[in-house]
């Protein structure tokens, strides 16, 4: 709390503790009297009185019962901020209200770092005094930064063309089959795509296309070319003259 409003309120009940026991009320043989003592209507002990009605009236409901009462209920509030501003701030770090700058205090020890006391201080910016950061801030930032870079990555994905490698048999007229791999966008024709190797022995194709799915990450781990069979064949044979 402001240290204004600190001294106020210790110079309101040093006031109030000072004064005439209540309760106040106003005064029935004085015109906008003010007394403290039991109703009569011949003998009051009058401890002031007020021109305007309204003054008379506003004053009589600030005795120092009812002044002591708004003190205590606001004493007993500011304890129970205390103990709530105790779970929500955030260690270490004041924060500017108008212009955001923030300050982060870490104790530098031998066995690591910590943070460090939050200490009431001022802007440097001239703004005012700074506050105590919040994990809700703090989370209000980092969710707000997720949202940003979700939007980004989205962004991206959209504007990337997604490719993908189809591999497998094309037979042709003359019985012989050669095996194919082409690259091509995903959801369009093949006929759209490039070819990246044709022959009559698949693993030798196979490991072409699966260079090319390694490099476009639909494969995890790099091909090996020891792993392919290169004399594996599609068992085609040519036709003999006159067969």
């Amino acid at each position: 709390m402001d240290n204004g409003i600190e001294a106020l309120i210790a110079d309101m009940k040093e006031a109030a503790l000072r004064a005439t026991p209540g309760p106040w009320r106003r005064t029935s043989t004085m015109f906008n009297g003010i007394t403290h003592g039991p109703f009569s209507f011949t003998k009051e002990d009058v401890l002031g009185h007020f021109a305007e009605k309204c003054n008379a009236e506003f004053v009589s409901g600030c005795d120092p019962k009812n002044v002591l009462a708004l003190i205590a209920a606001l004493e007993q509030a500011q304890k129970r901020n205390a103990e709530l501003e105790v779970g929500v701030k955030f260690p270490g770090v004041m924060r500017c209200p108008k212009c955001d700058f923030s300050r982060t205090h870490i104790n530098v020890t031998p066995t690591g770092n910590y943070a460090g006391e939050s200490v009431p201080e001022h802007c440097p910016n001239g703004c005012g005094s700074m506050w105590h950061d919040t994990y809700k801030r703090q989370y209000s930032e980092l969710y707000d930064h997720k949202e940003q870079l979700s939007n980004e990555l989205a962004e991206m994905k959209r504007k990337c063309v997604e490719l993908t490698v189809w591999y497998g048999a094309m037979p042709e007229s003359n019985g012989k089959t050669n095996w194919t791999a082409i690259l091509h966008r995903k959801g369009e024709c093949l006929s759209a795509g490039i070819t990246i190797d044709r022959s009559e022995y698949p693993d030798r194709v196979r490991y072409e296309a699966d260079r090319i799915r390694y490099l476009i990450g639909e494969l995890d781990e790099k091909p090996w070319i020891t792993n392919y069979d290169a004399n594996k064949h599609s068992g085609y044979t040519a036709r003999k003259e006159g067969e």
